[in-house]
């Protein structure tokens, strides 16, 4: 999102439903400042694909895997 505040809120909201949830800037090309929500720090693929399936339960959200 290119809203800081919108990303905060967001973040704040999947920390009170006890994810590790914080705020990563990033400068695209041609595209200004976007804030992205990360969950993290996540050990090993079980775990990621555990609180994938846990997004999507609690906050309603379908997340990605990055590594």
């Amino acid at each position: 999102t290119p809203d800081l505040e919108e990303a905060k809120q967001l973040a704040n909201r999947l920390r009170d439903l006890g994810f590790p949830a914080y705020v990563a800037s990033v400068k695209l090309s041609g595209k200004g400042i976007r804030h992205r929500i990360r969950i993290g720090p996540i050990k090993g693929d079980a775990e990621a694909k555990n609180i994938l399936a846990q997004l999507a339960t609690k906050a309603n959200i379908n997340g990605m895997l990055l590594r």
